[in-house]
């Protein structure tokens, strides 16, 4: 199974959104047709640029590499650089993969207790000065 990285515009707007999924058209479709709560006012999305990748773990890390960065900046420059993954698609092999550490986000913010739940960090990594 592949996952893609993926960048969209609205059309409306001007305004970039950047999303991970295992399934592009459908994830697509779903943007434009209203289904993503996030997008759905900025509706009809262009893709700008896709990268397959051939695990998880490593689309993972490039979708928050690019998240991250919070630059509308960064952001452009990766949908006119191509020379990477989007003009290789398959760039990325299954043996560059391995041995790959993701540590999924442990913390959330729950609605329900209005609070934060969850932590990366143990109580002794925390300073409390």
């Amino acid at each position: 199974m592949h996952y893609y990285v993926y960048i969209l515009q609205s059309e409306i707007n001007g305004r970039y959104y950047v999303g991970m999924t295992n399934d592009f058209e459908r994830r697509l479709e779903e943007h434009n047709s209203g289904r993503v709560k996030s997008t759905a006012p900025y509706k009809p999305w262009v893709v700008k640029r896709i990268e397959k990748y051939a695990d998880l773990c490593s689309a993972t890390k490039r979708e928050r590499f690019i998240k991250a960065k919070h630059s509308r900046r960064i952001i452009e420059e990766i949908v006119a650089d191509n020379n990477g993954p989007v003009a290789q698609l398959d760039s990325v092999s299954a043996s560059e993969a391995e041995g790959c550490e993701f540590e999924p986000r442990r913390a959330h913010y729950c609605q329900k207790k209005k609070s934060w739940v969850g932590s990366r960090r143990s109580p002794d990594d925390i300073n409390y000065k």
